[in-house]
């Protein structure tokens, strides 16, 4: 099985349990197109690093229910089983994140579980977004928040978290700079987020 996953740029966009419903499938999936995968609820609350409680379940659950009705999943339970198939099909044209190495996802996953933080979503999204910016554009906070479908505490507390993470050969790299809104004449501070190997930025 590939250690190398693809994902939708628009699915960085969807809620909180449904973007990590998506990367638990992906991660895990048991065919080669990395679309399908078979679980209890309990096994999804243990990738996600979750308590059993109602509440928790039922987050799942929800989710699951919003990903079908959006024709982004299919699932079936059978018993205590989950059996979900990704059914928005990864299309040539469509706007994608490929060569995710699964490691890097991992990597978040367990400086979550070893500092106690509950900041997978926001800190996937981020290193996804940034891996994908490989043009190196600026972007305010906002807008990136915007993108993401998180707030802008979420995002900065993600940067941090990032660049605290190992990740072997790849790094977080921000750089900021000022300029002069043309039309307004405000002063906006834009950010390129990066992620790319360390040899990088032994260059800046």
């Amino acid at each position: 099985m590939s250690n190398r996953i693809i994902v939708k740029f628009d699915w960085l966009k969807l809620e909180n349990y449904q973007f990590k419903i998506l990367m638990l499938v992906k991660m895990l999936s048991t065919n080669e197109e990395q679309t399908t995968y078979s679980g209890t609820l309990q096994d999804m609350r243990n990738w996600l690093n979750l308590g059993q409680s109602p509440k928790n379940n039922k987050c799942i659950v929800n989710a699951l229910n919003e990903l079908k009705k959006n024709n982004i999943i299919d699932y079936e339970p059978k018993g205590r089983t989950y059996n979900i198939s990704i059914i928005d099909e990864i299309k040539e044209n469509d706007n994608i994140i490929c060569n995710i190495n699964k490691n890097w996802i991992n990597d978040v996953r367990n400086y979550n579980i070893d500092n106690s933080k509950r900041l997978i979503e926001s800190m996937s999204k981020v290193l996804l977004y940034a891996y994908h910016n490989v043009k190196g554009e600026y972007k305010t906070i906002s807008n990136i928040s915007e993108m993401l479908n998180l707030t802008y505490y979420q995002v900065t507390n993600a940067i941090n978290n990032l660049k605290s993470c190992c990740f072997e050969d790849y790094s977080l790299f921000s750089k900021e700079y000022e300029k002069i809104h043309t039309t307004s004449g405000n002063m906006i501070k834009g950010t390129i987020l990066q992620f790319t190997p360390n040899v990088f930025y032994n260059n800046y």
